[in-house]
């Protein structure tokens, strides 16, 4: 823990998960106003501004704080780019055929199903074939039939 806190501002171990993040929460709450605190100049008879940043202007440290770490994002990016041009750009090594011996494929004959031959099945097997050349030699269009006519002119104020 840190030791710079008063024992009442240290976290209980008996309490639940969410009051230790409370407590957490406002720790964090509490630093990061102490570094706002240092970066930005206060200057005794200055307003403050609308966004919180003292009219005097924002610091030399805290401009090449944000320099820095905006230099340092567009650095990150273009290498971004520049990495995944480079990863596309590089082929892959082909593979290497193995040069050894040939798979065999052995075939073996079977038995015809008993149903093959069987004259039922053959005959119900012509009659299909023949009743799907009949249907698709017939024309199914129906040219009696049209849709109405629909009226476009629609008005929804009346």
């Amino acid at each position: 823990m840190d030791q710079s806190l008063s024992p009442k501002e240290v976290p209980s171990p008996r309490g639940g998960f969410f009051s230790l993040l409370t407590d957490y929460m406002d720790r964090m709450v509490r630093a990061l106003l102490n570094i706002k605190d240092k970066l930005f100049t206060k200057v005794p008879g200055a307003t403050q501004t609308q966004g919180m940043v003292p009219a005097a202007g924002i610091s030399a440290r805290t401009k090449s704080v944000v320099r820095a770490l905006a230099a340092v994002f567009f650095i990150l990016i273009i290498a971004v780019f520049v990495v995944s041009y480079l990863k596309g750009r590089i082929q892959k090594p082909k593979e290497e055929e193995k040069v050894g011996e040939e798979a065999v494929t052995i075939i073996i004959e079977r038995r015809p199903s008993r149903y093959a031959t069987d004259e039922a099945v053959l005959k119900m097997e012509a009659d299909t074939k023949a009743l799907e050349e009949e249907i698709n030699r017939g024309d199914i269009e129906e040219k009696s039939l049209t849709p109405p006519n629909l009226n476009f002119d629609v008005n929804f104020q009346e």
